[in-house]
């Protein structure tokens, strides 16, 4: 039978293979030997009956004269396909970019988890499906495969196919199971940014190049690389919380953008500290019911890793042990955190350990969506204007920017800056008039590569 209106669109799916000649961005970046790249999306058709759909993907294959693996997550890549459209058309996320041979390829091949994660218009709690046998993998249980047949020729140079999880032809089976096909899409929006959704990448740094904030490197990832790009518009900061972030080659790193046009455009990029074993879960989205005397609040997940979520929201909890920081990634104490937390806009990215609808805070993040560079600087002043409101800073120490130990930077304020002055709250003018040359300052705002606008600015008392 077709499928129902609890059914009937599930979800819809593009996957854009780009290839690029040698010279270019993308994995060739990386040092590949192979002579063109392949750089693989997501997106999704609209769906009115389900609210999430949650599918795992592990690998994308290309067959015919030669055959190529284009995408491989060997933990599975979980993607809710719902986020992937709005009402002006399709949006996409990234999943690989890599090296490729030019070759005929008569046959692309998909690979997920048999199982599917959905939830009805409405509801809160996902409801499992599955393919039918007609995709099973022989010799790989638990996973199903969907093909499309339809050559195209990769050779160097930009070549595109788009593949479309068409939902108006899904159907269930007798056992009630989800019969899926594809077929060509079309890539309207795909070199619109703003019609990407942001996701994240890990991998090792190798070739840095430019100057900070604007730099260059290539991210080394199983079987490829990315470019990843930096600006002004880019927060780094390390997990660890510690002061001042400065990317190298040979750091293991998460960045967190979208790709556009043969380059990731990094949002933000976290030095990994390589103790991850007791946070293998991650969610990311927007919090609500926050409680901040008993450490909880529920997030609405955007973005899950490390497993399928079971609920539309999922119930956090902190413990002393959980390590808070900011959207520039400098430590917070619980209560700061929680006061920050409430703020109109934010989001939050929790990590740790996720049963049923709870979720166990190891560490917990502010995010701030509106892709502005929060940062923090630590320096004597060098020049000061009360007058005007400025002042220049040589930087100490940081979070949340690619600065350097001894750079000048000049600080503007506006009318919502706030003072603190000997850990009391004052006027423009008390603040002013307490500091001088040399006073160590702390100023905290957004940084666009040259001036920091302060939101806040305190003596270091």
């Amino acid at each position: 039978m077709r499928l129902t209106s609890t059914l009937t669109v599930l979800f819809a799916a593009l996957l854009a293979l780009f290839a690029a000649g040698c010279g270019g961005g993308g994995g060739n970046a990386g040092g590949s030997a192979k002579a063109g790249t392949v750089a693989v999306y997501a997106t999704d058709s609209l769906s009115t009956d389900f609210d999430h759909v949650w599918v795992k993907v592990y690998q994308v294959f290309l067959e015919g004269q030669s055959n190529e693996l284009a995408f491989e997550n060997t933990a599975g890549l979980e993607i809710d396909l719902t986020t992937l459209r709005d009402n002006s058309g399709a949006r996409f996320a990234f999943l690989d970019d890599k090296g490729i041979t030019p070759a005929t390829y008569g046959q692309v091949r998909v690979v997920l988890d048999e199982e599917l994660q959905m939830v009805p218009k409405g509801g809160t709690t996902a409801q499992s499906y599955r393919f039918a046998a007609q995709h099973a993998i022989v010799g790989s249980p638990g996973k199903s495969q969907l093909n499309l047949r339809s050559p195209s020729v990769i050779i160097p140079g930009k070549n595109e196919l788009i593949l479309d999880f068409d939902l108006s032809t899904w159907d269930l089976d007798g056992t009630n199971r989800v019969v899926a096909t594809l077929k060509r899409g079309t890539r309207n929006g795909l070199d619109d940014k703003n019609r990407h959704e942001a996701n994240d990448i890990h991998g090792t740094i190798s070739g840095l190049t430019g100057t900070s904030p604007n730099l260059t490197f290539s991210l080394a990832r199983p079987g490829g690389s990315v470019a990843v790009k930096t600006s002004a518009d880019t927060r780094v900061f390390n997990e660890d919380g510690t002061t001042n972030p400065v990317l190298a080659n040979g750091q293991r790193v998460e960045a967190y953008g979208v790709f556009v046009q043969g380059f990731f455009l990094a949002r933000s990029v976290k030095i990994e500290d390589g103790d991850n074993s007791n946070d293998p879960h991650k969610i990311k989205g927007n919090p609500k019911n926050i409680a901040a005397p008993s450490g909880t609040f529920d997030v609405e997940v955007t973005l899950a890793r490390g497993f399928v979520p079971e609920s539309t929201v999922m119930n956090v909890t902190t413990s002393t042990g959980t390590r808070f920081l900011s959207d520039a990634g400098a430590p917070l104490t619980k209560d700061e955190f929680f006061a920050q937390l409430a703020l109109a806009g934010n989001q939050v990215e929790v990590e740790g350990r996720a049963s049923g609808s709870l979720f166990t805070a190891v560490k917990a993040k502010i995010e701030d969506e509106n892709d502005e560079n929060e940062a923090e600087i630590k320096g004597p002043v060098t020049v000061l204007d009360a007058g005007a409101g400025t002042l220049t800073m040589t930087v100490q120490s940081w979070f949340g920017a690619g600065f350097t130990a001894g750079q000048a930077v000049n600080v503007t304020t506006s009318g919502t800056t706030t003072y603190r002055l000997n850990s009391d709250a004052v006027t423009k003018t008390q603040f002013f008039a307490g500091i001088g040359v040399g006073t160590i300052v702390e100023a905290k705002g957004s940084y666009n590569g040259s001036i920091l606008a302060a939101v806040r600015l305190k003596d270091d008392d």
